[in-house]
């Protein structure tokens, strides 16, 4: 089971957990790709981007070909993704549009306009979750992409930017900060930050000489309460459990 994500009442509503990871297990993934998407249905499926570059795949962990890979149109930067109802929907960075796309085949099945930059996507079941690298994430029905609602994300009363990739995990928002090895624990309700994350000690287990770059990714098996975690041109996936390091 994931720690600390009941949610707070009184006095303790204002603290943050201090929180770090224990790997419980390793699983090889290709370098190459510029991870944005990443989550988990019946396997992994990520999004790695670039233009010209883009592409969608599917993989079991562990297997490091995937079982499905899709191009994105050289038009399009592909960024975050998620399942949201019957559908995928994949974020494109610049281009002020959401794919949406058929789960068995990945292939587009239709387009949504949108407006700002597209980072990170996440589904809570009822409404689809948009960050755009600032401190504020958008709640949408992606019918019509009009935002019923915004939540500013602080901590102790401080904006916390460049959120990126998100996932949706009982209840909380989880959010890589990019450029970062920190990841952040919010309520959907205030966007006050609970807790952080410390995802530093995955860099100490990766090779020197990789050319990793930043931590970039969440994927939740909610079926085995599996967490996995990786980032953009990471030779490895993790799967590890939270634990707390303050109280």
């Amino acid at each position: 089971m994931l720690l600390l994500l009941l949610p707070l009442t009184g006095a303790e509503a204002f603290s943050v957990d201090q929180l770090s990871i224990e790997i419980i297990k390793q699983y090889p993934h290709p370098d190459t790709p510029f991870t944005q998407g990443f989550f988990f249905d019946e396997g992994l499926v990520e999004s790695s981007g670039g233009y010209g570059e883009s592409y969608l795949q599917r993989y079991q962990p562990g297997a490091f070909a995937p079982q499905q890979r899709e191009a994105v149109s050289a038009d399009y930067f592909a960024e975050g993704m998620a399942k949201h109802g019957a559908s995928y929907y994949l974020l494109t960075w610049k281009s002020r549009v959401m794919l949406q796309l058929d789960p068995e085949t990945l292939q587009e099945t239709g387009r949504i306009a949108y407006s700002g930059e597209g980072w990170g996507l996440a589904s809570d079941g009822r409404q689809l979750l948009m960050s755009n690298g600032s401190n504020r994430i958008r709640f949408f029905d992606p019918s019509g992409l009009i935002p019923e609602r915004r939540i500013v994300v602080t901590q102790e009363g401080t904006p916390v930017n460049r959120l990126n990739e998100l996932e949706w995990i009982e209840g909380k928002i989880f959010a890589n900060i990019w450029l970062t090895d920190r990841s952040v624990i919010i309520d959907p309700q205030s966007g006050e930050v609970t807790a952080t994350i410390d995802l530093s000690p995955l860099r100490r287990v990766l090779d020197k000489r990789e050319k990793v770059n930043v931590i970039n990714g969440f994927a939740w098996d909610a079926d085995s309460e599996r967490l996995f975690v990786t980032g953009k041109n990471w030779p490895l996936v993790f799967e590890v459990r939270l634990i707390k390091i303050s109280d």
